[in-house]
């Protein structure tokens, strides 16, 4: 049985068996994210799902209290998600989501894993001064300091070689 969405009600159920174990005991299954949200999109672009809302809105910056957080998707109202009950975990995976807050109380615990390395911080993020920077010192770089053997400079080096022996630069 795969995910689907009940759209008179707005449960999106979760099916137990479609999530791969990742720990045995106690039971942890995953659930991927960036799958589960194209699983959503797939069913509202279903003959059944296309005259209901979208299930989902793509944020690709948010700021939540005060942090500003990388991309996300997000369930919306007036969707939830259920997970099919039992006694087990479900670990989120692969993107920033807001599950956890429109999950279902039953026995399944879930375990978030919001940011892991994915908030945004101005501080350190590479703007277009940075990679003009980045780009020119690519390109000034000496081509005689790039030899170690199985380098894109190396190949660089040899291709330069035969084309100066070709046309005569060089002896």
């Amino acid at each position: 049985m795969a995910t689907t969405v009940n759209w008179i009600t707005g449960e999106i159920t979760v099916p137990r068996a479609d999530m791969p174990i990742i720990q045995v005991s106690p039971e942890v299954r995953e659930l991927d994210t960036s799958a589960f949200f194209d699983d959503l999109k797939n069913l509202e672009a279903s003959e059944e799902g296309m005259p209901w809302p979208d299930t989902q809105r793509h944020n690709l910056s948010y700021t939540i209290s005060g942090v500003q957080y990388a991309e996300a998707i997000e369930v919306i109202d007036p969707y939830f998600v259920t997970f099919e009950d039992g006694q087990y975990r479900v670990s989120l995976s692969g993107s920033n989501n807001n599950i956890i807050d429109v999950a279902t109380a039953n026995q399944v615990g879930i375990l978030g894993n919001n940011s892991a390395g994915l908030i945004f911080n101005q501080g350190q993020s590479i703007g277009q001064g940075d990679l003009d920077n980045i780009a020119d010192a690519v390109w000034d770089e000496a081509i005689s300091g790039h030899t170690t053997s199985g380098t894109f400079g190396s190949w660089v080096q040899k291709k330069l070689l035969t084309v100066s022996k070709f046309i005569g630069l060089s002896g």
